[in-house]
């Protein structure tokens, strides 16, 4: 392993040439004359009818109603108790993501696909073989298939090519279904935890796929392209399909569709119970808690949350990185970089970090969870007489926990399978945590917002073909997906709408109107666009897994789709635990001919520092922003393939073709809306040393 050290991009590298540090030369081109009148108009006057989205500065961010309940605090309307509660949390986030000691083999943190703006920046082992199982890419330097453990250089991309880019008539020349997706763990079975150490027992499972042609493992990696964090509070689900649900149920990403999802806390007698939390607008807690229990990510297969608790409690906080004594969170209080946008009041710098060894932080996990969480989530001296809690049966943990009496059985601090109630509730506290702390990075500040705010000075003014760029940006439709501050459609604000936080969005299931179909049902802000065939990956028409914690025999091996739609449509068949959260069908369109369109759709994703974010797409075929142009200009990939599903706003853009100086203008468009704290690993986007495999 070696050290990641910070890198700034070359000023004019863009998408995945950014990401490997290729420096392309190309002819300087002459721009012809352009289709759109040039505009010199001030802030938030820019484009067509002065219709450009106002700063992100404009967006409030949404508290999940309901989390002050978890909070370490005994008056919720004391906001200072509130901030001081949050600031620990956001700290215990913040540690908790950038940990390596998280991941099974004690090497891979959250971060380890994080990195770069978000996103993992890697370029050697990351291809994944896509739906026929094997690796088809070559390199362009060795003509050799690149395979598990090769490295792309960049001249890869993008994995469809046709002879004109821009051209949908064209012929195809290169057609890969690969996808480059994130780096993950080997492949292994979990055998135990290890009290006091971060690395954990295990018995090899041969890996068929990812291997080194020796009969020796080698990294995952998954299916889909790493999505950035950075904005992702914006969202209201998460993940490429949304399956992060937007409902907490403080023990894994699926809300309420698992009805045995449950936390364990103190109850009024004074003794244990289980609770159903079911907290609406928190689908970053619910995606925090996928990763660390999948087996191609950060996990040993068979590993639960349970024993990530026991294990981290006995660790030290970021025990093996470096924590610069200036961090923004973990540093001393400091007015450099001032409390996050969302909430100015919040006290961050909380002065933990170990100066003495240069390493991990003062603070234990168990201090940070004591001061962010409520007490009777984790604090066992409240009990009247003593209870713990232990696997309801240990040759089949996902079966989940069940409250043990001291009389029938005596807690065992030695023995892995007995769990304390902060130990048992680490799910709780890890979900939380860390969505308090994703919350802190927002990107606001981008030359785009700078301008849009009417600011004067010359690094926030466009330039001519900046200015042109957002022309064509609003001209050409883009911003009826990539809408709004946010630039997606799948936004809190635009999903909830005018709806109390506490009532299921009006926005969520959208009408779609297609030529030849008619109308169709969406999920809003989440399109088959044709980047790949819709049969290569259903992306939105997937399903939850099956819920092995069922307890009961009639509910085993029950799954439901993860789309609003097909859940609504669905009716009366979901049971009514579930049915509670189900978005309403929008009312029926008049000759709707066909049900919906969800088959092989993905979340729109934001464009807020699209430079730093490549290769791009769900899968990660197309390598730079203007190769990303090229597919929108030619109307995708596979349009009549993917035709019943495909999103109406996909079609050629004949304004677009043989203009190569309007796509150069969206380029430099785009480009302004990158944040350069974000390039720089600025605070709130500063973070500890992380050794990347």
């Amino acid at each position: 392993m070696s050290a990641f050290f910070k890198k700034k991009s070359p000023p004019n590298a863009g998408g995945l040439l950014a990401r490997f540090m290729v420096v392309v030369c190309s002819l300087t081109l002459v721009l012809p004359a352009s289709i759109f009148t040039a505009r010199t108009a001030g802030a938030q006057n820019i484009g067509p009818d002065g219709n450009a989205p106002f700063s992100l500065k404009t967006v409030q961010l949404i508290d999940p109603p309901g989390l002050v309940g978890f909070l370490n605090v005994t008056n919720p309307a004391d906001q200072t108790q509130v901030n001081a509660a949050k600031a620990a949390a956001i700290a215990l986030g913040k540690a908790l993501l950038w940990d390596m000691q998280v991941g099974s083999d004690g090497k891979t943190a959250c971060a380890s696909c994080h990195f770069r703006a978000g996103t993992d920046a890697r370029s050697k082992g990351t291809l994944n073989p896509g739906v026929n199982g094997a690796f088809n890419v070559v390199s362009r330097d060795t003509r050799a298939v690149v395979g598990p453990t090769g490295e792309l250089t960049g001249f890869e991309f993008p994995f469809h090519q046709r002879n004109n880019p821009e051209l949908l008539a064209s012929k195809v020349i290169q057609d890969y279904d690969d996808a480059v997706g994130a780096q993950g763990i080997r492949l292994n079975q979990f055998v135990d935890i290890v009290p006091g150490q971060a690395e954990e027992t295990f018995t090899p499972i041969p890996d068929s796929i990812f291997n080194d042609g020796a009969g020796n493992n080698v990294r995952q990696v998954t299916r889909r392209n790493t999505p950035t964090y950075i904005n992702a509070a914006l969202f209201f689900t998460s993940f490429h399909d949304g399956r992060a649900n937007n409902v907490f149920n403080g023990a894994n990403n699926w809300g309420p569709a698992d009805d045995n999802a449950v936390v364990f806390a103190v109850g009024g007698l004074g003794n244990l119970v289980s609770e159903k939390p079911r907290i609406r607008f928190a689908a970053l807690a619910s995606q925090a808690l996928a990763p660390p229990l999948t087996d191609m990510e950060m996990s040993y297969r068979g590993r639960t949350w349970p024993k990530i608790g026991k294990k981290m409690l006995s660790l030290k906080p970021l025990a093996k990185q470096k924590v610069h004594e200036q961090d923004s969170v973990f540093g001393p209080p400091n007015t450099i970089y001032g409390a996050p946008r969302y909430n100015p009041t919040l006290p961050l710098g909380l002065g933990i970090v170990d100066t003495a060894t240069g390493k991990g932080l003062t603070a234990t996990y168990a201090d940070l969870i004591k001061a962010a969480f409520h007490p009777r989530y984790w604090d066992e001296t409240l009990l009247t007489a003593a209870q713990h809690l232990e696997f309801v049966d240990p040759s089949n943990p996902n079966l989940g926990l069940k409250i043990v009496n001291e009389t029938d059985s005596p807690f065992d601090p030695n023995n892995t399978n007995h769990f304390t109630l902060m130990e048992a509730n680490f799910s709780l506290f890890f979900g939380w945590a860390v969505q308090l702390y994703e919350m802190v990075l927002i990107s606001d500040n981008s030359k785009f917002d700078r301008f849009q705010e009417g600011k004067t000075d010359l690094a926030s003014q466009f330039t001519d073909e900046e200015k042109q760029g957002l022309e064509v940006f609003a001209l050409m439709g883009c911003g009826a997906c990539h809408s709004g501050p946010e630039f997606t459609g799948h936004s809190q604000k635009a999903i909830q709408s005018v709806n109390p936080l506490t009532q299921n969005p009006f926005g969520a299931i959208g009408v779609e109107f297609q030529p030849k179909f008619g109308n169709s049902f969406v999920d809003e802000g989440i399109y088959n666009i044709g980047v790949r065939p819709t049969g290569d990956d259903v992306g939105r028409a997937g399903f939850t897994l099956t819920f092995d914690s069922q307890r009961k025999p009639a509910l085993r091996d029950r799954t439901f789709p993860i789309s609003f739609t097909l859940l609504a449509q669905l009716g009366a068949k979901v049971p009514a635990y579930l049915r509670e959260f189900v978005p309403p069908l929008p009312a029926t369109p008049k000759g709707v001919k066909r049900s919906e369109m969800v088959q092989g759709a993905f979340k729109v994703p934001s464009l807020r520092n699209v430079d730093l974010t490549g290769p791009y797409f769900h899968n990660g075929s197309v390598g730079t922003l203007t190769q990303m142009i090229d597919f929108y200009t030619r109307g995708g990939n596979f349009p009549k393939a993917n035709a019943k599903n495909l999103h109406p706003a996909i079609v050629q853009l004949f304004q677009l073709q043989d203009q190569e100086g309007l796509h150069r203008a969206m380029v430099s468009f785009l480009r302004t809306l990158t944040d350069e704290r974000v390039q720089n690993e600025q605070a709130p986007f500063d973070h500890p040393e992380l050794f990347v495999p």
